[in-house]
Parts: structure tokens; sequence; C-alpha cells
């Protein structure tokens, strides 16, 4: 169980420590939803007066949370809690038994009397919806309030029986987990906090705990007011606090310690810090999370996806280096838009993204290796692609060409619309091509490919989302502008993973220096044989994903 200590250590501090507020930050396909179903149903073993209030920023996160909390608590237990406006038909039916409807008309979601509330082990909502909660009187501040008019009611009515102060009260929610803490509004998360939080002493009573899960360095709370963004609810809660020198400077931080966090100082090796770094990884091939661990989190993922799940698709004849699952495809397009201020698209990468579709799926079918039951996992359908762009317009003419070839069950979205998800294979197409818009993208907060150098949230998110294969579609030459970019380029190029349109003919960083090798990448050198890797000036293959020439268009500045 070594190699679970993160998980295990998140979970224990939830159950017995109980530090007053907790983080635990988990990089994506690190298992967060799990740890938090797992800290909740330890939670109620240990302590038989828990009760314990699960959040989350969208339905679908508190749905899935639920479902997973579903298999092992009845609804007499657990409590799926909705605003009446929410409908059934948003609802996953499997769940509406855990849930409350209003018993005279049947056809909405309703409060249930607070005693009901107050009888179940775990109440899961939203965050806004935790509102439900303190509008009734099923916060803590109201119970206690309740609490203590009780007990100086009876000292009144029943004097020779009541005497001197009441026992210490106990808080009635004892926990509150909120799940993808990173892109809640900071709003949003004092609501659940009001709900568990008591203004009063508890006496010699422990404090409930209230425990923030996710991870702020994918894409943050959504904001289209300048003017809020200008005030910091842009910034979620989770950040402000990790961007604290109690998290951040702390010896166990990310970053500042060896992958599995321990520390380098002896005389806190047995102390619980007030945060727990998630770091295995149990999604994606190791050379998906080789960049993205260095650029993004101080080089410590650690790949532990099964690697049946994983290899597959390493006989794609579209790989430019068959060990390796990745492809960085450089495509000479133009980006156009019926006006700069709306949605872009790119004719040319959408071609490309069709063509490597079609490409995948006639990847024949392959067993399982060491399979009893022989299942084929190799074959290649539609539903396991995610293709994603950064501009709805360019995700329109994707699924439009996709659906005339019968292909509509390729799921095709924004970045916005895949975090939190994840497919087999991932297909991203850039777009950009032009930087002067791209200057454009970088105020508005759109794009992923941007000039300089920038947080590269939504470029996290794009290139964390695939289990097996990620293809990268876009222009080389807006690439070695941007500074991720330009790491992403030098990684590719150095492990022969690009193929496509010829590069810039005196292909630099862009300005940028060199990168170091990320843990990843050593360890896979160190243990592989590579194929040569073309130099940085020279024009690499320009075929498409078959034999055949690919069109391409007239290269430009």
């Amino acid at each position: 169980m070594g190699g679970y200590r993160a998980e295990l250590g998140a979970t224990d501090c939830c159950c017995r420590h109980r530090k007053q507020q907790y983080v635990v930050w988990g990089p994506p396909g690190t298992g967060k939803t799990k740890t938090i179903v797992e800290a909740v149903l330890q939670t109620l073993a240990e302590h038989a007066n828990a009760h314990v209030l699960v959040t989350a920023p969208s339905h679908s996160a508190t749905d899935t949370i639920v479902t997973r909390l579903s298999r092992h608590l009845p609804p007499s237990s657990l409590l799926r809690l909705n605003h009446h406006t929410r409908s059934f038909a948003e609802t996953p039916s499997p769940l509406l038994p855990w849930t409350f409807i209003d018993p005279d008309t049947n056809t909405y979601f309703s409060i249930p009397p607070v005693s009901d509330i107050l009888s179940r082990r775990v109440v899961a909502c939203t965050c806004r919806d935790a509102s439900l909660l303190v509008d009734v009187g099923a916060a803590n501040s109201a119970l206690e309030q309740v609490w203590r008019e009780h007990h100086a009611w009876l000292r009144k009515t029943y004097p020779h029986i009541h005497k001197g102060e009441p026992p210490p009260w106990i808080p009635h929610w004892t926990h509150a987990f909120v799940d993808e803490a990173g892109q809640a509004l900071e709003p949003e998360v004092v609501i659940p906090m009001t709900v568990v939080a008591a203004p009063k002493s508890t006496g010699r009573n422990l404090p409930s705990q209230f425990i923030l899960c996710g991870d702020y360095r994918q894409l943050g709370p959504s904001i289209r007011s300048d003017l809020a963004n200008s005030k910091g609810l842009g910034v979620s809660l989770l950040e402000r606090i990790m961007a604290t020198s109690l998290y951040k400077d702390h010896p166990t931080a990310r970053g500042r310690t060896g992958s599995e966090g321990q520390s380098t100082v002896e005389a806190l090796q047995n102390v619980v810090p007030p945060f727990q770094n998630l770091v295995r990884n149990y999604r994606s091939h190791p050379v998906i999370l080789m960049e993205p661990s260095r650029i993004f989190y101080s080089d410590t993922l650690i790949p532990c996806a099964n690697p049946n799940d994983t290899l597959s698709l390493l006989k794609w004849e579209g790989l430019p280096n068959p060990q390796l699952p990745l492809v960085f495809y450089g495509v000479r397009g133009e980006d156009e838009a019926m006006d700069v201020n709306d949605s872009w698209w790119n004719e040319a990468e959408v071609a490309a993204v069709v063509e490597c579709v079609e490409s995948l799926l006639l990847v024949s079918a392959d067993e399982r290796k060491g399979s009893a039951k022989g299942k084929q996992t190799g074959k290649v359908h539609p539903e396991h692609f995610g293709v994603i762009a950064p501009f709805r317009e360019q995700v329109r003419r994707i699924r439009q060409v996709l659906r005339s070839k019968k292909l509509a069950g390729v799921n095709v979205g924004t970045v916005e619309d895949y975090q939190g998800m994840e497919r087999r294979i991932v297909v991203l197409s850039c777009v950009r091509v032009r930087e002067k818009y791209a200057n454009e993208d970088k105020k508005r907060g759109v794009g992923v490919v941007l000039p300089g150098t920038w947080d590269g949230r939504r470029l996290n998110v794009a290139l964390t989302r695939a289990k097996e294969l990620l293809v990268v579609i876009g222009d080389p030459h807006m690439w070695k502008r941007d500074k991720h970019w330009s790491d992403l380029l030098q990684f590719a190029l150095r492990n022969n993973l690009y193929r496509g349109a010829p590069l810039p003919f005196h292909f630099s960083a862009g300005g940028f220096a060199s990168p170091e090798l990320s843990a990843l990448e050593r360890q896979w050198r160190a243990s592989q044989t590579f194929q040569a890797a073309p130099s940085l000036g020279s024009a690499v293959m320009q075929k498409g994903w078959h034999a055949k020439e690919m069109t391409l268009t007239p290269e430009h500045e």
C-alpha cells in the first residue's frame, strides 16, 4: 500500500487528524473524486456521529460523486439535494431514488423536512444549492441557536432539574467537501462553508472540517465580467490558499520535494501538513504526461495507468515514433473569421482532423494481453474520440464534416467542454496561424496558442484528456512564438514525434531558453533505444496519415 501514500494520507487526515481546513491538490487523472468518495466512506465508518456535506460547483460533478457514493449508501443515508428549478431530464435517472421529489405533485424537486435532512449521514448538492440548507435552518449556526434556546427554556421552565451551564454543543455537520474547487467562484465556496461554520465556541469539541479538492492549474472560474475579473473573482479560493506561504513554502509542497512529496526536514516527517498532493496518474500513457508534468506540476506526476489500457494504438501507422503514442502534426493553413470579433476556423486543420479520425478508425482489433475473456480493446470506434478546438466555429465545421461522413458519434467540443473528461484518443486542432490575432486571443482569454508566456491552463486541459493517443494539429510557425509550444515542439523533435509541414528553416526556441528534460523523459530515454530525431532545421515528413500525399496550402508568414 506504500505506493498509494498520497491517497491514503488524504483519506487519513479527513478521518482522523481533523485539520480544520484541508486541501487535496489533484492534477488530471490522479483520482481526485475517488479520493473524496473514499474519504467520505472512511469518515462515516470512523465516526458514528459524523454528518457530511459534499458539494461541487456543477451538477455534473456533484452527480458523479453521488453515483459513486450510491453504490455504498442507501437513500436513507444519502440525499442528493436539488433546487426546484432543476428538471428531471437533467438528472441521471439512476439517482432519482436518492433525491426528494415534491410528494404532492411529483413534478419537481423539493426540500425535505429538516428532520429528514438531519437524519441523512451525507447530503450532496452544488455549492449554490447548499444555500437551501441555510434557508431552512439546517446550517450549524442555526442548529446551535435552536439548541441554546432550547436549553435556556429548560433552565427557565425546570430550574430545579436543569441547573448550571448546558453541555458543550456538538456540531451536526462535521465535514464539508468541495470537489472541483479550482473551478468554483470564491462566493460559491463560501456557501457550504457557511453551512458547517459555527459562530460560537464548541467547547472541547473539535470544529467542523472543510476540505477543498481540485486543481487550480486547470481552467478556473468562468467569469465574463471585466469588472468581476478586476476585483479578483476570476481567482478561486483554492488558488488563493495555495499561493499563501503556509502552503507554497511548506517543505512538502509540490516541487520542493521528490515526486512522492517526502519532506527533507527530519523534524517535519511526522507532522501532518494542511494539504495533500496527489501525484499518481491513472489515466494516460507516460509520454502524454511528460511535458504537462514538467510545465504545470513541477515534474511530480507518476504514470500508473495499466499498460494494457494505453498501448493498443502503437501499431497505428500515423505514429512517427512507433514507441510513443503522441503526434505533433504541422499544417500550414489559414485562420479565418467572418469578423475579427467572431469565432475562428481553419479549413486545412478541419481536413487534417477528419483524415486523422478516418485513419484511426481503420486500426484493426487487438486482443487485450493477459485478458482471460479476450476482450477486444484495439478496435477504434467513433465514441473513443475526443476532438478539441479552441473556437466554436472550428468545432461546428469539424462536426459538420464528420456527420457528412456518417461519423456523428465522434465527440467534438471546446476546451471548456472537456474539463473533467477523458477520451481514449484526443485530437487537438490549434486553429491559430496569425500572431496579431493571437494577441487578441490572449486579451480575451481564448485560444491555446498565445504569444510569449502565459499560465497555460487551457493548454493543460487540452493536453491531458487522452488515455492512449494524443494528436496535436497546428501551425509550427505559430508554435515557436509561444513559450509552452516552443518547449513542446522541441520535445517533439528530439523524440521524433513531429510530422507534416516543413518547419521554419532556421528554427530556434523563439527567443526562449531550452527547457531541461522532464524526469519522465529522462527515465524513458534511459530505458529505450531512440530513433534518430531530425535536425531542427530539416524538412521532416510531409506525407499524410497513409502513403498518399496530403495537400497543404502554400507556406506563408
